[in-house]
């Protein structure tokens, strides 16, 4: 892992207690993640994952953002609204980008892209509204499966 991502991981563990911003520490062969929940009313607690990869073939100034556990189709005759769900909202989003995998889970994916300073003001700002759009599209969801 390069001293630029080294850097940027102390930098965001080091503003996250500062900040008093509970999560967790996941570390892996080749990532370092940081975990926080995103309690939904009348809803799960998904996870926002800020992902930190030690892979040369990713650049330095990219750091990717998913949301899982948190919305899952099991009826196949569902999917097909789903999907037009998924395109609608992935037409008007500038940030987030909202998939369906094989197994019926819908998870959110969001990049944090900066050059030069690495900014972690920006990347929680990032987390504040990636949970913001957990919330305010959940209840859309359940009206597409319940309905």
């Amino acid at each position: 892992m390069g001293d630029c991502m080294n850097n940027n991981i102390r930098t965001f563990s080091e503003y996250l207690e500062k900040e008093d911003i509970a999560g967790r520490v996941l570390e892996e062969d080749n990532l370092t993640m940081f975990v926080f929940n995103a309690d939904i009313e009348s809803g799960p607690t998904a996870k926002m994952v800020v992902f930190f990869p030690h892979d040369s073939s990713i650049p330095d100034w990219l750091v990717k953002i998913e949301a899982f556990d948190y919305v899952k189709i099991d009826d196949p005759e569902k999917r097909e609204n789903i999907l037009e769900k998924l395109n609608e909202l992935n037409n008007k989003s500038v940030f987030e980008k909202f998939v369906l995998l094989n197994d019926g889970s819908v998870i959110i994916k969001m990049n944090y892209t900066y050059y030069g300073n690495f900014n972690p003001d920006q990347l929680t700002g990032m987390l504040f509204h990636l949970d913001d759009v957990l919330r305010d599209e959940y209840s859309g969801f359940m009206k597409l499966i319940w309905g």
